[in-house]
C-alpha cells in the first residue's frame, strides 16, 4: 500500500516540481531581462533630453510631444509584457 502511494507521490512531485521550478525560473529571467532593457532605454532617453536647450523643451511641451512620447512608451511596455507571456517551455 505504502509502496504504491510512495511511487505515485514521487511521480507527481518529480513532474510537477520540475515544471513549476522551470516556469518560475523562466518568468523571473524574462522579467529581469525586460526590466533591464526598459530601464536602460529610459535612462538613455532622459540623458539625451537633458542635453536639449530649455526653450526647445518648452516648445515641445506646449506642442504635446511629452504626451505622445508617453503613449508610445506605454504601448511598447504593454506589448513587451503581452509577448513575454507567450514564453513557455514546450515539448516538441
Amino acid at each position: 500500500m505504502f509502496k504504491i502511494f510512495y511511487k505515485i507521490l514521487d511521480w507527481l512531485l518529480k513532474n510537477s516540481v520540475q515544471r513549476v521550478l522551470a516556469g518560475a525560473g523562466l518568468s523571473v529571467v524574462s522579467y529581469l531581462a525586460v526590466l533591464t532593457a526598459i530601464q536602460t532605454a529610459f535612462y538613455s532617453l532622459v540623458n539625451n533630453v537633458n542635453s536639449i536647450s530649455a526653450d526647445l523643451l518648452q516648445l515641445l511641451g506646449l506642442s504635446g510631444v511629452d504626451k505622445c512620447l508617453s503613449a508610445f512608451i506605454s504601448v511598447a511596455v504593454f506589448l513587451l509584457t503581452l509577448n513575454s507571456g507567450k514564453l513557455a517551455i514546450r515539448k516538441k
